[in-house]
């Protein structure tokens, strides 16, 4: 497979970073930092003439689109994601920052957090407030994971092999052999089932 991974300033001078993989290992085999999209494509033509196959010289004309993610279905995506992973991931965040402040202040924020606590008169309305909050930040953070991961998300079936593209700011792309799919694997979560993603 060859992987193409454009970050912002990638896309800036209009370059790509390339990692090319083969079977048998998990590593990446070769991986080139930036490289033009022109010298990309040659590149990508010598590989696939070396094991036999014809090369598809433009990526954009050669491939007929199968899937192409619309916006609505992104957002649906967004909605039905695994928040409850997003908020773990959050309060993980947060916890690593406490033991950071300790190290580098030499203070230490538990001994800060603690009688903050015991000040606020926890009812059952500020826990509500404070969950609400909590689930709605975790959400929007949620959202922007997904979008900004699956923005453009395309796949298409070209001559030799399937291309995969997505991503908003870091844009990855992605040629896979038709040959070479050994099986394909999905699943759904409980939510994205009902509306029939």
């Amino acid at each position: 497979t060859v992987q193409l991974h454009q970050s912002l300033l990638h896309r800036i001078i209009n370059h790509y970073k390339i990692a090319i993989d083969t079977a048998g290992t998990e590593k990446t085999e070769v991986s080139i930092e930036a490289l033009s999209y022109a010298k990309e494509l040659s590149l990508k033509e010598l590989l696939t003439q070396e094991t036999g196959t014809t090369a598809v010289t433009d990526a954009t004309t050669a491939h007929s689109n199968m899937i192409r993610l619309a916006p609505a279905d992104l957002f649906k995506i967004a909605l039905s994601a695994n928040h409850l992973e997003t908020f773990g991931l959050i309060i993980a965040f947060l916890l690593a920052r406490f033991d950071d402040v300790k190290s580098l202040l030499n203070i230490n924020a538990y001994d800060w957090v603690e009688p903050q606590g015991k000040e606020v008169a926890f009812t059952g309305q500020m826990i509500g407030i404070i969950a609400f909050l909590a689930l709605a930040f975790a959400i929007l953070i949620s959202v922007l994971r997904i979008v900004l991961r699956f923005s453009d998300l395309t796949i298409s079936l070209g001559e030799k092999g399937f291309h995969l593209k997505h991503g908003l700011l870091n844009s990855q792309q992605q040629f896979v052999g038709s040959r070479k799919i050994q099986y394909i694997q999905w699943n759904a979560n409980w939510i994205r089932r009902k509306i029939g993603m």
